[in-house]
């Protein structure tokens, strides 16, 4: 019991943690972003952007919520194809 109230608390310190998702560079338009849950086996974050050029990057930066001496920050990188409007997700 009290591991299972300890890995809800973990999972929802992290959605809690989880940055918004943040446009780089001009005209790079966020149509829809989010983080779909599947406890206890994955959380799924997605993003569906579009651009006036090309987007040939994406990439979710996040941080775990947890005693320790350095705040550590983590990379997602999401497959999708270039083009000016990407659907892509990443599953952690």
């Amino acid at each position: 019991m009290k591991k299972r109230i300890l890995l809800i608390v973990i999972v929802l310190s992290i959605l809690l943690t989880v940055p918004s998702v943040v446009s780089a560079g001009s005209g790079v338009s966020v149509l829809d972003e989010g983080v779909e849950l599947a406890f206890p086996d994955r959380i799924i974050f997605y993003l569906e952007a579009q651009s006036t050029v090309d987007i040939v990057d994406a990439r979710l930066h996040y941080q775990v919520s947890r005693l320790n001496y350095a705040k550590v920050t983590s990379e997602g990188w999401p497959d999708f194809v270039p083009a000016e409007r990407i659907e892509t997700s990443w599953v952690w």
